[in-house]
């Protein structure tokens, strides 16, 4: 929501639409974020709940590059290294779908700060959603979890896809010649 909030403001130009995203950037950053873990809560649950798909921290890469703070800075990088490391550590799976909203992340650190390793992450996210799309080119909901989310990964949602291409199409956007992901999208698009 911070991002989304950030974009109406610059589409408006209200001055309170700004400090609602700022403030909305603020709030995510400082409560949504486990500290301790680096990675985002996953709301509606107590304790330390995190969940691959909260993993989205563009409204807080937007408040470091409206404010400069560092700490913003800081926070989005160690989401989008630890979420990407969770991705890794569950691979392989049988579906991906939201839980690779971190490459939208990584893409636009590497998009603002020209980072490699941000490249390289976006990349290796994007490839591992390619790797996850079925062959008739949908997506299942995001993998694991327990009770009847655990079967989440067998149903197809379209919703799910363009979530799951987000990512995919902002790496595209600054690389457009990878075979591999643009083969996923036009699977996808078909």
């Amino acid at each position: 929501a911070p991002w989304a909030m950030f974009l109406l403001a610059y589409l408006s130009g209200a001055a309170e639409d700004y400090d609602n995203a700022l403030r909305a950037a603020w709030h995510f950053t400082d409560v949504a974020i486990d500290h301790s873990t680096k990675l985002v809560r996953m709301h509606g649950f107590g304790g330390h709940a995190i969940a691959p798909p909260m993993n989205r921290v563009l409204g807080t890469i937007a408040a470091y590059l409206e404010t400069g703070v560092p700490y913003l800075l800081e926070a989005a990088q160690a989401v989008v290294d630890n979420a990407h490391w969770v991705q890794k550590n569950s691979w392989p799976r049988l579906a991906v779908g939201r839980d690779g909203k971190y490459v939208r992340s990584a893409t636009m650190l590497y998009r603002y700060f020209a980072d490699e390793h941000y490249r390289d992450i976006a990349h290796a996210g994007a490839v591992m959603v390619a790797q996850s799309q079925r062959p008739n080119g949908s997506f299942g909901d995001q993998a694991g979890g327990s009770g009847i989310h655990q079967w989440g990964c067998y149903i197809t949602k379209p919703w799910m896809a363009l979530m799951a291409t987000e990512g995919v199409l902002d790496y595209l956007e600054l690389f457009p010649d990878d075979e591999v992901l643009l083969a996923c999208i036009k699977r996808c698009a078909d």
